[in-house]
């Protein structure tokens, strides 16, 4: 194992040492081997073309690109004018067995990060992405995950202020994948003009597998500078394909997750064609729905809606916070007071701790998020099907809601939807519409994060939490869940509670064997 150093004031003309270092970090990858391990100081690097990992280790020797120890290294690509991949601050193509993690990302001028070409089993942890996409008509994503790619994990991100020329298609995450056992635990996404999570599947033909998304935040997207409306603005946007393409979307595990103060849905359906799933997620006070699941037969269990965002939740519902016939409200949480839990991150990289949405006492204890601000301890495993709690159902009161369209789109705009209940599927809403023809390469599935947690569950020994996610992206495509509404007075509020989340293993040391109105509303959908 070699380590080489790069710094804002070396050369790659020197020999890599700490006290000879390379001055770029794609001189020092390009001559890596597995098991190698780069470090850079830190400092701005400013980038005048986006670097290119292609470069692969092994399961037990992977290529490792960090910061040095207590400095913060920025890779701006302020200075790039490259569009498309080359215009992604990092290009992670067709490589695998990296571990890479302790940068900056920002000023990419298509976007942050994307992994692509089927590469797989790279480990993407800690991560500060922002302000992409500056120079992009239809992307600006933070992290882009397409094609076939599989087994990869994003692991404690931020993904945050990213925003494309026309400020409504720049996600957080965009998630785009056929392959198997992507998994994304314990990133934020938030202050995106379009979506936190975004699953659309914009590669034609194909069906998008399963994501798990476990333990991750997602607040204030869909909004602008000055706060003004922009995109969709979903925290998570759980499927969307384009019409006529023979594509399918959905069949994600979606666990332990909270979403608030999002301009559209905390959790939405978004026409995915495969159920899905969605266990102990907490929503709070989202601009129209919080939890909007209107036709497949999904499985809800042991969710919370707080605060003035609407339910509709199809399929299989228990113990779900709008199934009691008393639900939480908003006076038993500990806070409502945001501030801690949009700050910085603990200093293990973990979410911060606070009480904001958290439940006091025991009420409602199955319900919502593990740990969803950070309880006081995030070290027991929360069994993601738990038995439901017996209780006695309730009726959730949610408005009919009227879809209209002013603009001529691709996608048939649906009729008036009736009336919603927790266990009547709704009318679905339309689609996103999308453009673009994204290139597909081969891919294989295999186990999904045994390689990279050691445990095909992502936990540690003995746990009982289970552990997978994964989502879509695309070049050259634009998604749209396509609602937009004020809230209704008669929408229950309900509070939320605070599991306790696992903690997974550490992938560093795994892989190197080291060390966010009252009145009806009326929504519309928004085309490409």
């Amino acid at each position: 194992m070699t380590v080489y150093y790069v710094s804002t004031t070396g050369a790659d003309t020197q020999a890599g040492t700490l006290g000879q270092p390379f001055g770029s970090l794609q001189h020092a990858y390009d001559i890596a081997q597995p098991g190698d391990e780069i470090q850079l100081r830190g400092g701005t690097y400013h980038l005048t073309k986006g670097i290119q990992l292609t470069r692969s280790g092994t399961s037990s020797q992977p290529i490792t690109v960090t910061n040095y120890a207590g400095e913060v290294p920025i890779l701006d690509g302020s200075a790039v004018t490259t569009t498309g991949n080359g215009g992604y601050v990092l290009d992670i193509s067709g490589a695998a067995y990296n571990h890479i993690s302790g940068l900056q990302i920002t000023g990419g001028a298509e976007g942050g990060v994307m992994i692509r070409n089927n590469a797989h089993d790279n480990v993407i942890q800690g991560l500060d992405v922002s302000h992409n996409g500056r120079l992009s008509e239809w992307e600006g994503k933070g992290f882009s995950l397409f094609d076939t790619s599989y087994n990869n994990l994003l692991l404690n991100n931020d993904s945050h202020d990213n925003r494309d020329l026309r400020g409504d298609n720049a996600d957080g995450f965009q998630i785009a994948t056929t392959g198997a056992g992507n998994v994304l635990r314990g990133n934020r996404a938030y202050n995106n003009s379009d979506d936190g999570f975004d699953l659309f599947n914009v590669v034609n033909g194909t069906q998008s597998a399963s994501v798990t998304l476990d333990g991750n935040w997602a607040f204030h997207n869909g909004y602008g500078d000055g706060n003004q409306r922009t995109g969709d603005g979903n925290g998570f946007k759980l499927g969307g394909q384009r019409p006529g393409t023979g594509t399918g979307s959905g069949g994600h595990i979606v666990t332990n997750n909270v979403a608030w103060d999002n301009a559209a849905s905390g959790f939405d359906e978004n026409q995915a064609t495969i159920p899905l799933t969605l266990r102990n997620n907490t929503a709070y006070d989202n601009g129209t729905y919080n939890f909007g699941f209107y036709s497949l037969q999904n499985t809800l269990a042991n969710n919370l809606s707080l605060g003035s965002g609407q339910v509709s939740s199809s399929g299989s519902n228990s113990n779900n916070s709008w199934n009691l016939s008393s639900p939480p409200a908003t006076s038993a949480v500990q806070s409502l007071d945001a501030a801690i839990a949009e700050g910085p991150r603990a200093a293990d990289g973990s979410l911060p701790a606070s009480g904001f949405l958290v439940l006091n006492g025991s009420a409602g204890a199955s319900l919502g998020a593990a740990a969803a601000t950070g309880a006081p301890a995030v070290s027991t495993a929360v069994d993601p099907t738990p038995t439901p709690t017996p209780v006695t159902a309730g009726t959730t009161v949610t408005p009919t809601t009227t879809q209209t369209d002013p603009v001529p789109v691709t996608v048939a705009d649906p009729p008036t939807t009736p009336a919603l209940t927790p266990t009547t599927p709704a009318t679905t809403p339309a689609a996103a519409s999308d453009t673009g023809t994204p290139t597909v390469g081969q891919g294989a599935a295999v186990d999904p994060v045994t390689l990279v947690t050691g445990d095909p569950n992502g936990y540690t020994a003995g746990s009982s939490a289970a552990a997978l996610l994964r989502g879509s992206h695309g070049r050259g495509y634009r998604s749209h869940s396509g609602w937009q509404a004020v809230t209704d007075t008669n929408s229950q509020g309900v509070g939320m509670t605070n599991p306790v989340a696992a903690t997974p293993t550490d992938p560093l040391q795994l892989l190197t064997e080291g060390g966010q109105g009252s009145c009806w509303s009326v929504s519309h959908h928004r085309s490409a």
